[in-house]
C-alpha cells in the first residue's frame, strides 16, 4: 500500500470515528494537501484543485473542510502564514508527541513539521505561569529560511 493509500485510509478511519465520512470533495482537498508539497490558503487550495483533479470546489466549502480536517487532526493551520498543511504524521502509529512545532520558510512557504516531546511542551506550559493565559494548542511556528531559499540569497549576495 503506497504513502497515499494508507493517508486515504487513515483519513477515512478518523472521519468514521468522528461520526462522518470522507466525502470526494474532502478527498480532493487532502489530495491536494499531500500533493502541493507546501502550505496552501484556502484560495490556493480551491485554484489546485482545478488545476490539478479538474474539479471546481468553492471557497466556503474549502474552509468548511479545513476546519473539519483541523478537527479532527489532518490538518494544521498555519496561523503566521494563515494557510493549512496536511499533518504529516498522520501516519504515525506512536501518537506519544503532544506538541507541534512548523518550520516554515519566510520566502516560499515551504514547511516541515517536528513533533516535540510532551516534556518540552509541559516545561513551556510551566514557564508561562500567567492566570491570564493558559495554552489551549502547543503549536509553534518558527520563520526560517529553507536550504533552497538561503543558498539563493548567498549566490544573489556573492554576484552584489
Amino acid at each position: 500500500m503506497t504513502n497515499i493509500e494508507r493517508t486515504i485510509a487513515q483519513a477515512k478511519r478518523l472521519c468514521i470515528q468522528h461520526g462522518s465520512t470522507l466525502t470526494p470533495k474532502r478527498q480532493t482537498i487532502l489530495l491536494s494537501l499531500l500533493h502541493s508539497k507546501r502550505a496552501l490558503s484556502a484560495y490556493e487550495l480551491v485554484d489546485f484543485c482545478q488545476q490539478q483533479f479538474g474539479e471546481s470546489i468553492p471557497a466556503v466549502s474549502v474552509y468548511r473542510i479545513l476546519d473539519f480536517f483541523q478537527r479532527i487532526h489532518i490538518a494544521h493551520r498555519l496561523h503566521s502564514i494563515n494557510k493549512f498543511a496536511l499533518c504529516t504524521h498522520l501516519l504515525d502509529d506512536d501518537g506519544t508527541n503532544s506538541g507541534v512545532v512548523f518550520l516554515i520558510c519566510k520566502q516560499c512557504h515551504q514547511i516541515k513539521e517536528q513533533h516535540v516531546s510532551r516534556s518540552v511542551i509541559e516545561s513551556l506550559k510551566s514557564e508561562i505561569k500567567d492566570d491570564d493565559f493558559q495554552v489551549i494548542a502547543p503549536q509553534i511556528e518558527l520563520e526560517c529560511l529553507c536550504k533552497r531559499c538561503r543558498s539563493r540569497e548567498q549566490t544573489t549576495h556573492t554576484k552584489h
